[in-house]
């Protein structure tokens, strides 16, 4: 697992492979990084579903204030805190083993710029998860929202308060982004039909 981009560029953070664990591809983080641009650095992030870490990481990299890593597999979670560990930023970062429902109950109100989640594929935990961040009033109002999930599992253009903005397809896996309805926050636009704006990216462009 590689940091691409930060203080930390280039980073190559080691861990054993487990079935059931699927870390972000290159590609996808890159894609999702260059939507959140500038909106990162002094950001409060949420890493939900996070694994081993990758996108929080890569967050702190870029120049985020603090990340919250939230996973219920504890053996995952050791490896998140070994990881701080070795770049020396445990002070920019926690870990909470909760499910996400009883995690999300446990954040401050209007606490956060950046929410990443990436959860296991075909489980449909994403509108709940979203519905519940809204529930909590977690995300500031000019805030960012962003799923990773399976390019054959279409989420809805809006759940609660929250409208998808942007679709990218690599292969199998599928970025979709969220903001509050009527907020500015990302680097692309709704298009004219108010729909969200899409790219399917193939495997010889991915390479």
């Amino acid at each position: 697992m590689k940091v691409i981009a930060g203080k930390f560029k280039g980073k190559t953070l080691n861990f054993r492979e487990r079935q059931g664990l699927r870390p972000t591809s290159q590609k996808v983080k890159e894609a999702m990084f260059s939507i959140i641009g500038d909106m990162v650095e002094d950001a409060n992030v949420l890493d939900l579903f996070c694994g081993y870490g990758g996108l929080g990481i890569e967050a702190i990299s870029r120049g985020a204030k603090f990340v919250h890593f939230v996973d219920v597999d504890p053996q995952a979670l050791k490896q998140v805190a070994h990881f701080l560990g070795v770049l020396g930023v445990e002070n920019q970062g926690s870990t909470v083993k909760r499910d996400f429902i009883k995690a999300l109950k446990h954040l401050d109100e209007n606490s956060l710029e950046i929410i990443v989640m990436d959860p296991p594929y075909n489980a449909n935990f994403e509108e709940k998860a979203i519905l519940t961040i809204e529930k909590y009033n977690l995300l500031k109002p000019d805030g960012i929202i962003m799923v990773e999930h399976s390019s054959d599992n279409t989420l809805p253009d809006k759940i609660g308060k929250y409208v998808k903005f942007k679709v990218k397809e690599y292969g199998d896996t599928a970025l979709s982004v969220y903001r509050q309805e009527g907020s500015l926050a990302g680097n692309s636009v709704v298009n004219h039909e108010g729909e969200a704006e899409a790219e399917t990216v193939s495997e010889s462009e991915e390479q």
